[in-house]
């Protein structure tokens, strides 16, 4: 199973559009987004992915209900933590960095998916993949990047996206 993975979108839709197109080139079954949508409408262009759509909410989403009625049926928004399995593997999402390194640690998950810091990492913690897909949004000044998954064989692809 191929999962997309991405953050700190900060409402540059250009920048969305380019994610989503690149996780339906390859044929991902579901995203994860670790935060930071901004606005309602932003969250709305995530649609067009065709699959369904795990979030936690991001220190800069204000406008919480209106992401969360944005969502509508085809995916979910969670307050701080998101906890899902996929392809049975245990994944664990969310916007700040605070306890990543004990949950990769814990044994509890498979996945740990963290965003904030715009800045892409991904690394093992003893048999837990660490994912941060960097600023999908490309601000203030980084590169906008986002992350393809295989969760079969738990390999992470770091995508540039053209800006």
């Amino acid at each position: 199973m191929r999962i997309g993975i991405l953050s700190d979108t900060h409402d540059q839709l250009p920048m969305i559009d380019a994610a989503v197109e690149f996780y339906r080139q390859k044929s991902v079954e579901h995203v994860i987004h670790a935060g930071d949508f901004i606005a309602p409408f932003s969250v709305k262009r995530l649609k067009a992915v065709a699959c369904p759509v795990t979030a936690v909410f991001g220190n800069n989403d204000g406008e919480k209900e209106g992401i969360r009625k944005a969502f509508g049926d085809w995916g979910s928004v969670h307050e701080r933590v998101a906890r899902i399995t996929l392809a049975g593997r245990r994944i664990v999402v969310v916007h700040e960095p605070d306890f990543v390194e004990e949950a990769a640690a814990s044994g509890m998950c498979d996945v740990v998916v963290y965003g904030h810091s715009h800045g892409s990492d991904i690394r093992e913690v003893g048999s837990c993949l660490v994912v941060n897909p960097g600023g999908c949004g490309g601000v203030p000044d980084c590169d906008p990047t986002c992350v393809l998954l295989d969760l079969d064989t738990m390999k992470a692809k770091l995508k540039t996206l053209n800006h």
